[in-house]
């Protein structure tokens, strides 16, 4: 149940550069749809989308709809590392060190790309799709990724693959527009996709990507009563 909820606090997006085309600013809006068992349970708790707004470096997540949203706040990435703001707590949660991308194994490996012959149009842009098989612990899964090269973002993102369900893509230099996964956890399976259903270009205000200095420090796992 931890890799689930992990799954919907931070769906970090990372990938590789386009070095050809200009540095992504604004904000992309991703929709969530879910099916599989005990979805009609989830549907109180689970968000309907996120906004992932990109500057410099930085990358600033909001959650909409569900449970989480009231709970969660924002969730701001800068260099590798995650932080949940809590403005009603006055609050900033951090990632536990073993979650810190300095110390993870550099010798972890990412998945195994394939691009298939397949593309979409998703908002004008032309995406190819990718089947991403992934390793973690001798276990396989695989996730589906319509990907287009005419989007660059320079994102410091959360370390490949350090938490189960995350979307990582180490080797894939393009940039995500719709993403399909196959969860199963806790004796239970569903899907979730997620699709881009806006794009804006626009400039953001560099305030809104800085931690509160004023606000109290706590572990993730205090939020959650996770072990550290």
């Amino acid at each position: 149940m931890k890799k689930i909820v992990l799954l919907f606090v931070i769906p970090v997006i990372g990938m590789g550069q386009i070095c050809s085309q200009k540095v992504f600013e604004g904000t992309i809006t991703y929709k969530i749809d879910l099916e599989g068992d005990f979805v009609s349970l989830m549907e109180s708790y689970m968000p309907d989308s996120y906004d992932f707004s990109f500057k410099d470096n930085k990358t600033l997540l909001l959650i909409n709809g569900g449970l989480l949203e009231s709970i969660m706040g924002r969730i701001l990435i800068d260099q590798g590392k995650s932080y949940i703001i809590n403005d009603a707590e006055r609050t900033v949660y951090g990632l536990s060190a073993t979650n810190n991308p300095d110390e993870i194994d550099s010798t972890r490996q990412g998945p195994k790309i394939t691009e298939l012959d397949e593309s979409e149009n998703i908002l004008g842009f032309n995406c190819k799709k990718y089947k991403m098989l992934f390793n973690e612990g001798g276990n396989e899964y695989t996730q589906y990724v319509w990907a287009t090269k005419d989007i660059q973002v320079r994102f410091d993102g959360f370390s490949h693959g350090e938490v189960p369900g995350t979307f990582s893509f180490i080797g894939l230099d393009a940039f995500p527009l719709k993403i399909q996964s196959k969860i199963s956890e806790a004796g239970f399976a569903f899907t979730m996709l997620l699709t881009a259903t806006d794009i804006n270009r626009t400039k953001l205000d560099q305030n809104d990507f800085i931690l509160p200095v004023d606000y109290d420090k706590k572990d993730l796992s205090d939020m959650f009563g996770f072990p550290k």
